[in-house]
Order: C-alpha cells, then sequence, then structure tokens
C-alpha cells in the first residue's frame, strides 16, 4: 500500500490535494476582502502580504495594482507613479495595505 502524503487527503473514496500555503493564503485574502478581485490581482496581493508584510505601503500596494492594471488596460488613467495621484485615489488602496499589515500566512 501506498504512503499518502500529509498533504492528501481522502474524500468519498477518491486522493485530493489539499491546498498548499499559495492557495491558502489566496483563499484568506478573498475571505477578508470579499470576492471579486481578478486571480491575477490577487496573486499580486498575497506576494506583497508574503513579501513586505507589515513594511507593505500604500506606494507597494498601487504599484502591484498597476502592474496588474497595465496588462489589462494600459492607457487606464491611475497607471501614473504614486506621487502623482490624487490623495481621493491614494486612499483607495488603504484596505489591501492594512491587510498586508495585519496578516501573515507563513
Amino acid at each position: 500500500m501506498q504512503a499518502i502524503s500529509p498533504s492528501c487527503i481522502v474524500l468519498l473514496g477518491r486522493l485530493v490535494m489539499e491546498s498548499n500555503y499559495v492557495q491558502l493564503a489566496t483563499e484568506t485574502l478573498r475571505e477578508e476582502l470579499g470576492a471579486g478581485l481578478e486571480s491575477d490581482l490577487e496573486c499580486l496581493y498575497v506576494l506583497l502580504v508574503f513579501t513586505r508584510g507589515e513594511q507593505t505601503t500604500l506606494r507597494d500596494v498601487h504599484d502591484a495594482w498597476a502592474i496588474w492594471r497595465t496588462q489589462t488596460n494600459p492607457q487606464h488613467k491611475s497607471c501614473i507613479r504614486f506621487e502623482d495621484l490624487t490623495l481621493e485615489v491614494q486612499e483607495l488602496d488603504q484596505k489591501y495595505m492594512q491587510l498586508s499589515e495585519t496578516r501573515r500566512f507563513d
């Protein structure tokens, strides 16, 4: 009989892979922010949590968003340097920054 890895479970007689740490972090992000983010953008925000954590800034969040938006709409009016955004637009990134500051997945 083959040993089952701890990262697998048997569900209704079928071998099923459990979520890895990146998937778990993404699921947690969705729970915190709600559904609706594009998966590519979710990945960038999860990367911020892993790499910047408590040091995440509004600029970091905007840069992640701008990288994503450039792939989908490079002419978007907010695809400019963070410093050039209005304060109102800068504040739109606040909830994503706060999530990165307070959430550690490792």
